[in-house]
C-alpha cells in the first residue's frame, strides 16, 4: 500500500505541474490579446474621439428636428373650435323684481323673461320681427283680424304641451283691469278667440299696421296660474319660481350685499333647458349680477366674476385693455329732452322754442366721445315716413335769447336767471344717473344758464327709481330714451289719449291734428299711404316742440372672453341680445383640421 500511494502522489504532482503550465500559457495569451485588441486601440479611439462626437452631436440635432418639426405640424393641423358647455356670466345696472311677462319692465326684468318665456313674435339681431312661437300669421283684407299658427312641439319646463290655450289665457290676463298690466291698454279693444288647439285668431275694432308688434310678449302657462286670481298674480310664488317655456329654466335668486333690508347686488343663475323647441343650448347655464354702477360692472369684469357687462353709457375701455373687448351695438330707440307741457314755464311753446334754439344738440353728441346717430325727428332716419324736410330747427342762440326777451323775461344785472316780475325762469332736469346722461344733463344745466339765462337744477335716478318719476311724469324736463323699434308706429309716445298718467307721452302733449295723423298712419298698410298721413304729425311736432331729439343710442358689451354666435347688429330692445342664445358657446378646445 505504501508502494502504491507513493507513486499517485508522483503522478498527481506530474498532472499538477502540466496544468500549471497550461494555466500561465493561457493566461499569457489572454494578456497578449487584452493588449492587442483594447489597451492598444484605445490610442485609436483617442485620435477619433473628436469624429465621434460631432457625429453623434449631429445625429442628435437632427432627432430633436424631427421631434420639433414633428409637434409643429401636429399644431398646424390642429384648430381652435367652440365646444359645448360651461356658463355664460353677465352683469347689469339695476334691480331684478319680476320676470312674469305681464309685468316685466325694467331692463333686467325684460332680459330674464326674455330666457324663460318665448312669445309669438320677436325681434332678430338686425331688428326685424320673426316667429317665435308662430308657424304662420294670417291678417284679413280688412286688416281687421289676425290668424295665428303656434308651433306644436314647445313644451312648458314641466313637460305639459304649449297651446292656443296658454295663448288666449296670457293675452285675456292682460286684457283685466284686476291683473293691472302695464301693457293692458293696447289689449282692451282686442278680441282674443281659441280656433283650435294651436290657433288663435285675434279680432281688432279697426286696422292696426303696427298690431304684430304687440305680439311679442311671453306667454304664460294656464295649467300652472288659471287658479290663481288675477289680483293676486303680481305678486303671486310663481314669480318666484317661474316655469316658462323658454332656452333656460330658473335655478335661483342670491342676494348680495342685503343690509337693512337694501338689495344692493343680486346673482340670477339659470340652468339651460333640454327639452327647449329651437334645440337644447350650447351653454350649461346663464347668471346675471345686478349691480349698482359702472364701477361695479368694471370690477366685476376686471376680476373676472363675470364674462361681460352691458353699459347704457359709454365706459371708456380700450379694446385690449386686461384682455376686454368692447361692443357698441345700435338700439332701435330715441334720446329726448322732453318737456312736461303741462307744468310752467313749460306750458309754452315759446319757451319750448327758444329752449330748442337754444340747445348745440351737435356739442352735445360730440362730447359723448363715440360716434352716434342724430335724431331730430319723432321718428328714427330709417323709419317709414321720416321726411328730411321736416326736423327740428338748428341751433339759433341769439334767436332763442330774442323769444325769451319778447315774452317779457327780464336778464338780470347781476348774472342771475331771467325773471318777470317775482318769477324766476327755472326748469329741473330730471334723467338717470348713467356718465352719458348725466354728462349731457350737467352740459345742458351750464348752456341754458350762461347763454339763456336760465336757473337749472339737475335731478339723477337710478334706472328701478326713476320708472315711478316716468308714469307719474313727476318732472319738468326729461332727459331719456325710448325704444322705437322698426315700425314708426309712435302712438304710444305722442298722442293725447296717451297723456295720462301710467302711460308713456312723457310730454304729456296734446294735438287733434298730431291725433288724427297718428290714427291714420297707424292704419294703413301701404308703406307710401303711411308715410303721407304722418306728414301733418311731423309738420305740428316741429311746430309744437314737445321734446328736442339728441341721438339714437348704443349699448356697450364688454367682454373678456369670445361669446361665440353672438353678433347683433342693431336691436330693439337690450334684451333682444338672447335671440340666438341657444347656439351661443364659450368654451374652446384643439381639434384637428377636416379638409
Amino acid at each position: 500500500m505504501a508502494k502504491f500511494h507513493g507513486v499517485s502522489r508522483v503522478k498527481a504532482r506530474r498532472i499538477f505541474r502540466s496544468r500549471r503550465r497550461q494555466v500561465d500559457e493561457l493566461a499569457e495569451t489572454a494578456t497578449q490579446h487584452i493588449d492587442r485588441h483594447v489597451f492598444r486601440r484605445l490610442n485609436n479611439f483617442a485620435s477619433v474621439s473628436r469624429f465621434m462626437i460631432a457625429w453623434l452631436l449631429l445625429i442628435g440635432l437632427l432627432i430633436s428636428g424631427v421631434i420639433y418639426q414633428t409637434r409643429s405640424l401636429a399644431q398646424y393641423y390642429l384648430t381652435t373650435k367652440p365646444i359645448d358647455g360651461g356658463i355664460l356670466s353677465e352683469a347689469m345696472i339695476g334691480t331684478y323684481t319680476n320676470p312674469n311677462p305681464l309685468f316685466a319692465s325694467s331692463t333686467i326684468d325684460l332680459s330674464i323673461s326674455k330666457l324663460l318665456f318665448n312669445s309669438i313674435l320677436t325681434y332678430d339681431t338686425n331688428g326685424q320681427l320673426v316667429n317665435d312661437l308662430a308657424t304662420s300669421i294670417i291678417r284679413s283684407e280688412n286688416g281687421l283680424s289676425y290668424d295665428v299658427t303656434i308651433r306644436s312641439d314647445c313644451l312648458w319646463q314641466d313637460g305639459q304641451p304649449l297651446t292656443a290655450d296658454d295663448v288666449v289665457y296670457t293675452y285675456q290676463a292682460i286684457k283685466n283691469p284686476d291683473t293691472k298690466s302695464p301693457y293692458s291698454v293696447t289689449w282692451q279693444p282686442v278680441k282674443i278667440t281659441r280656433i283650435n288647439a294651436y290657433q288663435v285668431r285675434f279680432e281688432l275694432p279697426s286696422p292696426l299696421n303696427s298690431f304684430p308688434i304687440s305680439l311679442t310678449g311671453g306667454i304664460l302657462p294656464k295649467h300652472i296660474l288659471e287658479n290663481t286670481p288675477l289680483v293676486q298674480l303680481r305678486s303671486s310664488d310663481f314669480n318666484n319660481h317661474p316655469i316658462g317655456s323658454g332656452p333656460f329654466k330658473f335655478s335661483k335668486v342670491i342676494r348680495i350685499d342685503d343690509i337693512q333690508n337694501v338689495v344692493k347686488k343680486q346673482r340670477i343663475e339659470l340652468v339651460k333647458n333640454d327639452t327647449y323647441f329651437k334645440g337644447a343650448p350650447k351653454l350649461d347655464a346663464y347668471v346675471l349680477y345686478a349691480l349698482s354702477s359702472d364701477e361695479e360692472l368694471k370690477s366685476y369684469l376686471n376680476s373676472r366674476q363675470v364674462d361681460s357687462a352691458i353699459f347704457n353709457s359709454n365706459p371708456k375701455i380700450e379694446d385690449g385693455q386686461k384682455g376686454l373687448t368692447t361692443t357698441s351695438i345700435p338700439l332701435l330707440a330715441g334720446t329726448y329732452i322732453f318737456f312736461n307741457t303741462s307744468q310752467s314755464p313749460l306750458d309754452s311753446k315759446e319757451i319750448r322754442q327758444a329752449l330748442l334754439l337754444g340747445t348745440d344738440t351737435n356739442g352735445l353728441l360730440a362730447s359723448l366721445g363715440y360716434p352716434t346717430q342724430s335724431v331730430k325727428s319723432p321718428l328714427l332716419n330709417t323709419d317709414i315716413g321720416f321726411d328730411p324736410t321736416l326736423i327740428q330747427q338748428s341751433y339759433d342762440k341769439d334767436k332763442a335769447n330774442q323769444i325769451l326777451d319778447s315774452l317779457g323775461w327780464e336778464k338780470s344785472t347781476d348774472g342771475g336767471p331771467r325773471h318777470n316780475g317775482d318769477k324766476v325762469l327755472e326748469v329741473s332736469i330730471t334723467t338717470l344717473d348713467n356718465s352719458d346722461f348725466a354728462l349731457l344733463a350737467s352740459l345742458l344745466q351750464q348752456s341754458w344758464a350762461q347763454d339763456l339765462g336760465i336757473k337749472v337744477s339737475v335731478v339723477t335716478k337710478s334706472p328701478s327709481d326713476i320708472q315711478s318719476y316716468l308714469l307719474q311724469h313727476n318732472y319738468s324736463v326729461l332727459l331719456y330714451g325710448i325704444s322705437m323699434g322698426s315700425d314708426p308706429d309712435v302712438y304710444a309716445y305722442w298722442h293725447s289719449s296717451q297723456a295720462v298718467e301710467d302711460r308713456y307721452n312723457l310730454s304729456l302733449y296734446k294735438s287733434e291734428i298730431a291725433d288724427q295723423s297718428l290714427e291714420a298712419g297707424r292704419s294703413r298698410p301701404d308703406i307710401a299711404l303711411r308715410a303721407v298721413k304722418y306728414k301733418p304729425f311731423l309738420e305740428s311736432w316741429r311746430n309744437d316742440v314737445p321734446a328736442i331729439g339728441l341721438y339714437q343710442p348704443p349699448i356697450f358689451y364688454v367682454s373678456n372672453v369670445k361669446i361665440h354666435n353672438f353678433n347683433p347688429h342693431k336691436l330693439n330692445t337690450t334684451a333682444e341680445r338672447f335671440y340666438n342664445v341657444n347656439t351661443w358657446q364659450v368654451q374652446t378646445s384643439k381639434q384637428p383640421i377636416i379638409e
